[in-house]
């Protein structure tokens, strides 16, 4: 009795890693990359449907007929598109609409985008009741399954000069992923100066 106790306690300690490293991986990472999106994307879709808010996939699918919505986060003193190469706009007399060339997005990039980069699922997402934009990634990784990017940007409604960009990345694999982080920053700003202080 103890002896089947000790085998079926071994068998379920290691038995799924043992069939998944000999029956290999299951399934396409690339399907699995658009199944993780349309699984983050379909409540905003929901949502789009009583016009709630607005979902663009990147790139488009060739049957989509939404309108070309930007995808502006603001707070009526400054705001930005969700893009990584908007600029900030700042208030001028009652509307914001003067571009500060700072690019202050920042966009993920892993080591697994160049060889994925046409199998990258994208979708920008903008909810209107909420005044919050989200871009989600899915990035199907070489050793199989997906990694998931997902940012969320907002304007913030009490501090009138503050924009928030928050990212989360979710590796449900096994695997170490390796992700650097880039900002456009000041690089497109012709006339900026930088001062270094001690």
């Amino acid at each position: 009795m103890i002896v089947i106790f000790l085998v079926s306690a071994i068998f379920l300690y290691f038995g799924p890693s043992f069939f998944r490293w000999l029956f290999g991986r299951s399934g396409s990472s690339v399907v699995g990359a658009s199944r993780c999106l349309s699984d983050r994307v379909d409540p905003y879709v929901l949502e789009s449907l009583e016009f709630n808010s607005n979902v663009k996939f990147n790139p488009a699918p060739e049957d989509d007929q939404t309108l070309n919505i930007v995808h502006f986060v603001g707070n009526g003193h400054v705001g930005l598109e969700t893009s990584p190469d908007s600029p900030i706009y700042i208030k001028t007399g009652k509307v914001v609409s003067s571009p500060v060339p700072f690019h202050p997005v920042v966009s993920v990039v892993t080591d697994e985008n160049g060889e994925a980069a046409g199998h990258l699922q994208e979708a920008s997402v903008l909810q209107f009741t909420s005044g919050l934009g989200h871009k989600i990634q899915c990035v199907p990784l070489a050793s199989g399954g997906t990694l998931e990017i997902a940012h969320q940007f907002y304007a913030h409604q009490v501090i009138p000069t503050l924009l928030v960009q928050s990212i989360k990345i979710t590796n449900p694999t096994n695997h170490d992923v390796t992700v650097s982080v880039s900002r456009g920053g000041i690089s497109k700003w012709q006339t900026s100066v930088i001062f270094t202080t001690k």
